[in-house]
């Protein structure tokens, strides 16, 4: 009759010690990545509100200079040749605050205009993300989102205020819009891009 005492070979305990030290060295490795994490957005976190000031103090600028500074359409003139233009602006007009923005009868001056307004979408854009960011600490996306665009349209009106007072530059209230579309497509891709990664 054989003893029910089984007696654990050599190579289960050398096993066993391998999958310990397995263990130790992921759960170190899983230490020292997770706090080389907490470091990174602590410096994040110190540098967000650096850039948002550098990032503010550009849009100011640029809100403060003449438009003569910024009147692109020689530079276009050389770009692009005037029967090239006049081909490929659509025969579109609208009106813009007080005056007519026109494809046919100023096809440099369409051009200008979406290149501008897209120039404002795309710093409002980054604006709004930035804010976002800011406001980590209030609890919901939803929270986070009113907040961070409320605050940027509090930026775009005081831009336009400040640009009323910048000769031959026009304030309206179009712009703020604008300026507020811009800062809701890029808060919306956050939102969007954080709901793929959560059903993943």
């Amino acid at each position: 009759m054989s003893s029910s005492r089984t007696v654990c070979p050599k190579s289960w305990r050398m096993w066993r010690i391998k999958y310990t030290r397995e263990i130790c060295s992921a759960g170190i490795k899983e230490g020292y990545y997770g706090m080389k994490r907490v470091r990174l957005i602590r410096t994040w976190r110190l540098l967000l509100p650096i850039i948002l000031i550098g990032w503010l103090f550009m849009i100011f600028g640029f809100s403060s200079q003449p438009y003569q500074q910024q009147d692109i359409k020689p530079e276009l003139k050389k770009l692009i040749p005037e029967n090239v233009a006049e081909r490929v602006v659509p025969d579109i007009s609208f009106r813009y605050h007080n005056g007519i923005v026109s494809g046919k009868d100023n096809p440099y001056g369409f051009i200008e205009f979406f290149i501008r307004k897209g120039a404002h979408m795309f710093e409002y854009g980054l604006l709004g993300l930035l804010l976002y960011l800011l406001l980590y600490r209030m609890n919901g996306k939803g929270k986070r989102s009113v907040g961070a665009l409320a605050l940027a349209v509090a930026v775009a009106l005081a831009d336009e205020s400040n640009q009323s007072h910048v000769a031959n530059r026009t304030s309206t209230i179009l712009d703020v819009g604008v300026d507020l579309l811009g800062a809701s497509l890029s808060i919306g891709l956050v939102l969007l891009v954080s709901i793929k990664l959560k059903f993943r």
